[in-house]
């Protein structure tokens, strides 16, 4: 279509062109250009008139020709102008599709990367846990099999000799402040062959001091300064207990811990005592008191738990 509007462009021009010589020659000299009818005819009226006429008529059809021409070429410049931002906006579409593909693909393997170090940390703290807890079990029965080794040969209480036992008691507070004392931590010396049919609920429920010898037990109480004291204690073996008054524990008590003190206690007092030792840290160990001696133990009990 566009190649017949040129033509047609390029004939009525050429045609209008015709026209415009031909009546500019007529003008100057008739004869030249009218070459038909009598001679009187042959005049520059006759000239416009046959010539006028067309060149009118070519004017009127190349400009119709010609804009028809533009509005063809505009049309197949709109067309092209729609292919090409189809064009781009299909390629910018495939090109957000692979990133966004590449994007995915990418979160995926992170995913997966991260389960598997996941999983990877939770195998490795698992094993962490049940060597530990191997450790522990081992460490307990070592000192489970001492204690009891110890408290089958151990000497009986003498009342007629006495010894004394002190120490200090204290705490982390954090970081900054650091080691502070712990203030009313309880101390509690049990005779390791204690009678486990005596009455001890008044010492386990409250935790305080009571008569100091009562069925072989002797407690104390940390001052101010984490200093305690005990004088005047028979000579013998004893389990020291130290419980924590500014610490909190983790709500558990150690096999080794249980298995000591539940044979030196009644199942019910046990069963008070433990609750004591659930809520605070403690340290249980065994010591000798010896006559005219003062023995020191001494214990930090690190940072509270909560």
């Amino acid at each position: 279509m566009e190649n017949l509007f040129e033509l047609l462009s390029i004939i009525f021009l050429l045609l209008l062109l015709t026209g415009a010589m031909a009546i500019i020659i007529g003008i100057v000299k008739p004869q030249l250009v009218i070459r038909w009818g009598d001679i009187e005819k042959r005049n520059k009226k006759n000239v416009l008139k046959y010539y006028g006429i067309p060149l009118i008529v070519c004017f009127i059809l190349l400009l119709t020709t010609y804009t028809s021409l533009e509005n063809v070429k505009a049309v197949k410049v709109a067309k092209a102008e729609v292919v090409l931002a189809k064009k781009v906006a299909s390629d910018k579409a495939i090109a957000d599709k692979k990133v966004a593909d590449k994007i995915i693909a990418d979160k995926i393997v992170s995913d997966r990367i991260i389960k598997a170090k996941a999983v990877a940390d939770k195998v490795k703290e698992d094993k962490v846990t049940a060597d530990k807890l191997v450790a522990d079990k081992a460490e307990s029965d070592g000192r489970i099999a001492n204690q009891q080794k110890t408290a089958s040969t151990a000497t009986s209480i003498n009342i007629n000799k006495l010894g004394n036992i002190k120490g200090v008691l204290t705490w982390q507070y954090n970081s900054v402040i650091g080691t502070k004392a712990d203030t009313n931590a309880f101390i509690l010396l049990i005779p390791v062959n204690a009678d486990n049919t005596k009455d001890n609920l008044l010492i386990v429920s409250r935790i305080d001091q009571q008569k100091q010898g009562e069925n072989g037990i002797y407690t104390g109480r940390a001052d101010g300064y984490g200093n305690y004291e005990i004088d005047d204690v028979p000579v013998g073996e004893y389990y020291l207990l130290q419980l924590s008054k500014c610490t909190t524990s983790d709500m558990t008590i150690s096999n080794y811990a249980q298995q000591i003190l539940s044979k030196l206690f009644s199942a019910k007092d046990w069963a008070t005592l433990q609750i004591n030792l659930k809520l605070n840290k403690f340290m249980l160990q065994s010591v000798e008191i010896k006559g005219n001696e003062t023995i020191i133990e001494s214990h930090d009990f690190g940072n509270t738990y909560f």
